[in-house]
Formats: C-alpha cells, structure tokens, sequence
C-alpha cells in the first residue's frame, strides 16, 4: 500500500483550537525533534492534550527504536519569514503531514502541541487499526511450524529539509602570502604578505558582492615596501547545506612607498623608481572554499581562498626596486606589480536578514 501523504500550502495560523479533553490516540509514542523551542515546555503541553503518548526526544542524527506503530514530529522555524513556524508529522506506515503556522514568542509551544495532537488525532480517526499495527487473534502455532519472529528493522530516520539560503550581510578578515611570477625575474618568488578587513554582501540566489580594504608589505635591507589600498569583488557563491564556494572577480587601486625603520626613505635610496608612480591598479581572479557554522541567524565561516592576477603602475608598469645594500651599492630588493598569486585563510561573520511579516493576534485559551 502506497503512503499517504497530506500536505498544505504554508498559510498563517492567527488562532488554534483548543481540545475540550484530553484525547487517547492510536499512536503511543511520538518521537520529537525540534529546535528553537522551550522542549520541557512542549512535552509537557503535548501529555496534558495525549496524557497517555509517550514523548521521546531526539537530536539530529539520533537513532531512536520506538515500538510501531510510532510517529515523527519534526518543529523548525521557517527561516525566511520572522515568526513563522514549519511542523512535519510522519507516521510509522508512512503517511505524512505539514503544517506552518504563524505564533508569537512565548506561545509557539502550545500551538505546536495543539497542531500535532491535532494531526495524531485526525489520524486516529481514519485509521482506527493501521496497517502497521493490525492485531491478530492469538492462535498456538503446530510445535513443527513456529511463527517467524516480526521484523525488528526500524524505520528510515526523517530529517528537516536544510531551511533556504537567505541574504546575508558580514565582516571577514583574511591574511596570506602574495607570490610574483615572472619578469622582474630578479625578484620572483615572495613579493609580501598580505591582510585585510572586507564587508561583503550575499544575495538569497547566489550573486555576492564585497569591498576591500588591503596593505601587503615586505621587508629586506632594513627597508619596507608597502602597499595599500582598496580592493573591489563581485561573483557568484554556491552553498551546499554547511559547504560554500564562492568565484569572483576583483579590481584593486593601491599605492606603494618605501621605509626605512618608522620614517618612509627618501628617493635617493629609491635607485630606479624615481620615475615610476606610485599608484598601482590590478585586476584577479579568486576561489574560496568555506565550511559554514551556523547558530540561528549568525553564521561563521572558515575558508581557504587563491587568487591569481596582474597588477602595474600607471606610470611605469612593472616595477624592480633597489635600495642600498650593507655594501653600500645598489642591490635588487623588491617588485612592484607583475603576475601575482595570492594564497590564505579567511574568517568571516555573517548575519542572514529576515523579511518581517505583520504581527497577528494569537488567541490564548482561558
């Protein structure tokens, strides 16, 4: 026999009707996985309406072997709209309910308890012998032909669908080494190692946006080049329940100079870049791959990213800086711009922004 599944359209709830009494049901236990409610609170309400329903709790991923028939009862905000709530009752044979129901802080529990043992209910109704629990007449088997064993293999754990991605609004800090590639290759290899704050913005379909602010810096000769400046993105990020990859392009406008100790070094230590401006703009591509920790509407991601790109100076393109060596001559100590890739960890907070529904009056019963 095929499973029955009854499903409505998620549709406020502003009242709930109470039962005058309590009611007996043809399901005794009920397994209940819920989050973001007063537990004690709620197991409480559903025995005053069912004294007789035995209420087990369960985390995720929990295995719990109830006898049949039994039932699921799965509670989890809506995640999209504010006070919006989305119930699933699943029976042991198979027939299924949904429902989502709108209730204020405070009294979410008396209108989840109510709904279920409405749905239990209902179901005891239609069913009054379901076909997981038909009882038979007791009859003493023929001692050569004993009567298998029933089978004890438990049912498939139901689990929550993972709620829907929501825009999301955060801080991150991140910090790497920077390598050049190619000419100058005098300099190739380690070019600085960088840092930087960035505000980004992810949309509910994907699209992501982000604003920079970056210094790279390395010193050699008791000299330092810096670099700092502003750095723009815009892409695209995928999630996958707690995985997120992100592709984007990003611009960047720097400037660079020179110091020596706290006091940036005069030009004369500048030997061939007196020329050169100090503005650089730059152009990359970067990938990050993140695991994503979330608690209600915050959300905290670690994640390895790379970028590879090329940047040069407005005037001069592709620098090579020397400063006087401990010799006293002339001696190649950095570059400025060329290809650059770019490696490190990222550590971001985020906050998913909710659409706020109008607020409706629940009736409380007396």
């Amino acid at each position: 026999m095929a499973p029955r599944v009854h499903a409505a359209e998620p549709a406020p709830s502003p009242t709930v009707p109470e039962f005058d009494q309590p009611v007996a049901l043809a399901v005794p236990t009920l397994v209940l996985r819920c989050s973001g409610v007063d537990t004690k609170d709620l197991v409480a309400r559903l025995k005053l309406r069912a004294p007789g329903l035995t209420v087990e709790i369960a985390g995720d991923g929990d295995r719990v072997d109830a006898p049949i028939p039994f039932a699921h009862a799965i509670l989890h905000p809506d995640g999209e709209i504010a006070n919006r709530w989305s119930l699933a009752v699943v029976l042991s044979n198979g027939d299924a309910y949904h429902r989502s129901f709108d209730a204020e802080p405070g009294d979410v529990e008396r209108v989840a308890a109510t709904t279920t043992i409405a749905l239990l209910h209902g179901w005891t109704l239609a069913n009054p012998q379901p076909a997981t629990a038909t009882a038979k007449p007791t009859v003493t088997p023929p001692p050569t032909s004993p009567t298998p064993p029933p089978s004890t293999t438990p049912p498939p754990i139901v689990r929550p669908p993972p709620p829907p991605p929501r825009h999301e609004l955060g801080l991150a800090i991140e910090g790497g080494p920077m390598l050049g590639l190619g000419p100058p290759k005098r300099n190739d290899g380690l070019a600085a190692g960088v840092a930087a704050l960035t505000v980004f913005a992810r949309l509910r379909r994907g699209p992501s946006f982000a604003v920079q602010v970056r210094t790279a810096s390395r010193t050699r000769f008791d000299y330092a080049l810096v670099r700092a400046g502003a750095v723009a993105r815009a892409g695209y990020t995928w999630r996958f329940d707690a995985l997120d990859v992100a592709l984007e392009g990003q611009l960047s406008l720097e400037k660079w100079w020179i110091t020596r100790g706290v006091h940036s070094a005069s030009l004369d230590t500048r030997i061939g870049a007196e020329a050169a401006s100090q503005d650089v703009i730059g152009a990359a591509a970067r990938v990050a791959v993140g695991r994503r920790f979330v608690r209600g509407r915050d959300a905290l991601r670690v994640s390895g990213f790379t970028s590879l790109g090329g940047a040069g100076m407005l005037r001069g393109g592709i620098g090579n800086v020397q400063v006087r060596g401990p010799s006293g001559l002339a001696t190649d100590a950095f570059r400025v711009g060329g290809f650059e890739w770019t490696m490190g960890l990222e550590l971001a907070w985020s906050r998913a922004l909710v659409r706020r529904s109008r607020s409706k009056a629940v009736t409380r019963p007396r």
